[in-house]
């Protein structure tokens, strides 16, 4: 690199304050990461000059890899001083191992160091087991790789952005290591101990390691405190997401395609391998990356290929929209952000961030006789009607945090922000809040709502569950006085308590409960989730403590669904999806005995199943991965066979019934044209259809059949 090339790179630099070089040595940016393009062809207009990594891969400040035979490595030293040197880091575990990356180019793993170091470091020194004195500990450990020389190929926190992957029939770990705007996937394998020691398999010692410092990462608590340490160890130790999986069975869910399991040989197409480059070596705020895909036409040029009829019906606009189209009004200045979808009655609700609600129908789509959809149907979205803004009781407009269906959908409750022990009553055909009740404390806020059990949206039920950080409570407005029920007829702005007293659990803000969500089973067994990852499972009087409490591994729990029979679970964090049979060793085919009715043994648990993404796809995602709530397809008549979930302008369906033989990585992909908010199976019986919110648009999206993603192809 010439001069006049370094000050290029340093103007830009100082431009656009990248994190890509932040705190790293000039004479390294200068020397080893990056050459001008000297292309013949001029830059777009849209762009600065592309910069391009050759010999060295850079990451966020931590990060520094060199190609194989591309020159010395140089270590960080502004990175070892922000965490006091590494010279005071304590060593925990150390193997040989064959360090790999992904080429995009090659579609597979490339071999970077054959005879490598790796190890894993806490920051600062671990606490003395024997001293009865307090200790500070940092729950910091970083994952450290070097050459046979000893130089520092690679730097990298340990937590759960890493997707880790073990991989036993070939002693080998697969991480991700996220960018920027990208991601690069690693790999080692491991070889064994330095100096040929003996014992316990080194793959297993690292592998064991690695959970025991992601659980203190994630819980802040030394693993030695940890009550369910054996549970946990064999639940984090055991997922297997790639390697080993059995054979697809034929059953009739033939439309899900399965994973090549041999990751080395995985081949990427043309297509993939130019979209992966182009994000893989974005660097941003120097230059803006070539779009990746064509924008949609404009709507009015779509116009003569969409058949659309719109008419107005009393007032209201009605506009028929074609499956996988959303609304011609898009508003990209009020984002979507609230989906509510009807299962026995064809309504869908959207809130923005303006506290518009946008009311939908998919009634085409359904069966009217029976209330739900045909097998093969999908449903077509209509606008129904929009309510400009949602107030409340004294017309103070809000925007819902929250939102749950409410007698046979013709009600919604509505949680608002600025009011938190508040419940609002917003009654769809009214178009407006009608009622509101509270908790009986106003020092109890309410977090999320929960249905009394899983049908009662559809239903008349009149409770329902009210959930925040410290409780459950059972909540009935029958209870509430005359005045707050506007008695009269007339619309009161009198706000009654309405908690059933008995009902419900209070934790002491000591216990650090942390709830977060809940879902219940069809018989109202009620299972809850928290920050801290662990769920409780509580019978249907709802009257006594939990009988079963499932520990977590550190990861907030985001949302929880339960199956009709109470016998699974699937709770949701940011990275992955957590599948939980709670059925007890002494059950039956003749009388089953789940952990909502009896406490599940220690030795009788069943360890969870791990959903999380292959490596390629995380890649795909620009190594950004943040799941919204999983749900299961819901159909009275039969179990649940689909379990559906989005993370940024994707939507991920798996296979239940495969997921419950242990084939984990049989799921599909498809990607939309916007960031998806949330999404729900479009009507009870439906699997082949989600209604989608994304931020601009609202769509019915068919999710199987030719317009997926095949993956492992």
């Amino acid at each position: 690199m010439t001069n006049g090339h370094g000050r290029q790179l340093e103007k830009n630099r100082r431009r656009s304050q990248i994190p890509y070089f932040q705190n790293i040595p000039s004479q390294l940016v200068e020397q080893h990461i990056i050459r001008v393009n000297q292309s013949q062809t001029p830059p777009k207009k849209s762009m600065a000059r592309k910069i391009e990594l050759t010999s060295i891969f850079a990451l966020p400040t931590y990060f520094f890899m060199s190609k194989k035979g591309s020159g010395t490595q140089v270590p960080l030293p502004s990175m070892q001083q922000s965490q006091g040197g590494m010279d005071t880091w304590t060593k925990l575990l150390e193997v040989e191992a064959a360090l790999f990356v992904f080429s995009v180019e090659s579609g597979s793993f490339e071999n970077v160091e054959q005879d490598a170091l790796l190890g894993l470091y806490a920051v600062g020194a671990l606490p003395d087991p024997k001293s009865k004195k307090k200790q500070p500990q940092s729950y910091e450990y970083n994952l450290v790789v070097r050459n046979k020389n000893g130089e520092l190929l690679l730097l990298q926190k340990i937590n759960s952005d890493m997707h880790l992957y073990f991989v036993q029939t070939h002693s080998s770990i697969v991480w991700v290591t996220p960018l920027d705007g990208a991601a690069l996937t690693m790999s080692a394998t491991v070889k064994g101990l330095p100096g040929g020691q003996g014992g316990e398999p080194a793959f297993n010692l690292l592998r064991r390691e690695f959970t025991i410092r992601l659980w203190e990462t994630q819980n802040k608590l030394p693993f030695s405190r940890c009550e369910e340490a054996d549970f946990i160890i064999q639940t984090l130790m055991t997922q297997q997401n790639v390697g080993k999986e059995k054979e697809k069975d034929d059953d009739d869910d033939s439309d899900f395609e399965g994973r090549d399991e041999e990751l080395e040989k995985a081949k990427l197409n043309k297509k993939e391998i130019k979209q992966l480059q182009k994000r893989q070596y974005n660097l941003r705020r120097i230059y803006e990356e070539e779009k990746e895909e064509e924008k949609e036409k404009d709507d009015d040029d779509d116009d003569e290929e969409e058949e659309e009829e719109e008419e107005k019906k009393g007032g209201i606009r009605v506009s028929q929209i074609g499956a996988s189209q959303a609304p011609k009004k898009k508003s990209k200045n009020d984002p979507n952000k609230l989906l509510i979808v009807g299962q026995r009655v064809p309504r869908s609700f959207v809130v923005k961030q303006s506290g518009q609600l946008d009311i939908f129908s998919t009634a085409s789509g359904m069966d009217q006789a029976e209330g739900a959809y045909r097998r093969g149907g999908t449903g077509v979205l209509s606008a129904v009607s929009t309510v400009p803004v949602v107030k409340t009781l004294d017309d103070t407009p809000f925007t819902p945090s929250k939102a749950l269906l409410y007698q046979g959908n013709r009600q919604l409750l509505l949680l608002n922000p600025d009011r938190r022990s508040v419940v609002s009553s917003f009654d769809v055909e009214r178009g407006k809040v009608v009622e509101e009740w509270k908790t009986n404390n106003a020092d109890a806020p309410i977090d999320s709502l929960t249905p009394s059990n899983k049908g009662a949206p559809q239903l008349d039920e009149q409770t329902f569950l009210g959930i925040n950080k410290n409780q459950y409570f059972v909540m009935d407005p029958r209870i509430a006085s005359a005045a707050g029920r506007g008695g009269s007829g007339s619309r009161s702005t009198a706000i009654n308590p309405c908690i059933v007293d008995g009902k419900g659990q209070q934790y002491a803000s000591s216990t650090r409960a942390f709830l977060t969500s809940g879902a219940t089973t069809n018989a109202g067994q009620l299972a809850i989730g928290s920050a801290k990852g662990d769920i409780r499972l509580f019978d249907n009087s709802l009257q006594k403590r939990a009988k079963t409490l499932i520990p977590g591994f550190g990861d907030p729990i985001i949302g929880m669904d339960v199956s009709q029979d109470g016998l699974w679970i699937v709770a949701t964090t940011p990275t992955y999806l957590l599948v939980l049979n709670t059925e007890l060793p002494t059950s039956s085919e003749a009388q089953k005995i789940i952990g909502f009715d009896k406490s599940i043994p220690k030795d009788g648990r069943k360890a969870p199943v791990k959903l999380q993404l292959d490596y390629k796809d995380v890649i795909r995602l620009v190594g950004i991965v943040s799941f919204t709530p999983a749900k299961f397809n819901y159909d009275p008549q039969t179990l649940e066979r689909t379990i559906v979930t989005s993370t940024g302008p994707f939507i991920i369906t798996w296979n239940f019934r495969s997921v419950k033989l242990g084939k984990v990585s049989e799921y599909r992909i498809k990607r939309l044209t916007d960031t998806v908010i949330d999404g729900h199976f479009a009507g009870q019986g439906n699997v082949q259809s989600v209604v989608v919110a994304m931020e601009n648009t609202t769509a019915i999206e068919n999710i199987s059949g030719k317009a997926t993603e095949k993956k492992g192809k």
